[in-house]
């Protein structure tokens, strides 16, 4: 009995979506599509997270300690986006 109902979905399958998976050439062309921008926002998210955390673990870090650059390289970005000499004093 199993075996007949996966028959039936595979005919099923094979017939609305052809033999490639998809109705068309077009529709398999948006499906690569589709896969292609959700693979770059998982890399973008992946980025921005690991840059989230080694610019939050840098906070306290010292000059001979490895992540000593990231943290001068915010500290440089803060002054610079600081649009007034209060906010400069600030950081």
């Amino acid at each position: 009995m199993p075996a007949l109902i996966v028959a039936l979905v595979l005919a099923l399958a094979t017939a609305t979506w052809g033999v490639a998976g998809y109705a068309s050439q077009e529709a398999a062309s948006r499906g690569k599509a589709a896969g292609l921008t959700l693979i770059a926002a998982l890399v973008a998210a992946l980025t921005t997270a690991t840059g989230g955390v080694a610019v939050y673990a840098s906070q306290d870090t010292l000059p001979s300690e490895a992540l000593y650059q990231v943290k001068t390289a915010v500290e440089e970005l803060q002054l610079a986006l600081a649009l007034s000499d209060e906010a400069k004093a600030q950081t």
